[in-house]
């Protein structure tokens, strides 16, 4: 389960009526908000699982196109820009 709550709202329902996602439709919305903190907290903990299994097993080479933590912008910090 996660902590974050995705409210109901207008845009999610009008949503599902036109067959589009909530970003395409209204980006600012409460809906796509919710939904996007939902997305960063969901990376955040397998991110946290990643690095305790890999501390727990000897260390892997990164793959070259890999990219870390603190590069990748949160989903929520990309649709308020």
């Amino acid at each position: 389960m996660l902590d974050t709550i995705v409210r109901t709202s207008t845009s999610l329902a009008k949503t599902r009526d036109g067959a589009t996602t909530v970003f395409d439709h209204d980006s600012s919305s409460r809906g796509a908000l919710d939904y996007a903190n939902a997305t960063d907290e969901l990376v955040a903990r397998l991110q946290s699982a990643s690095e305790d299994a890999s501390s727990e097993e000897a260390p892997a080479a990164a793959a070259p196109n890999d990219l870390s933590a603190e590069a990748a912008p949160e989903v929520s910090e990309m649709l308020n820009s």
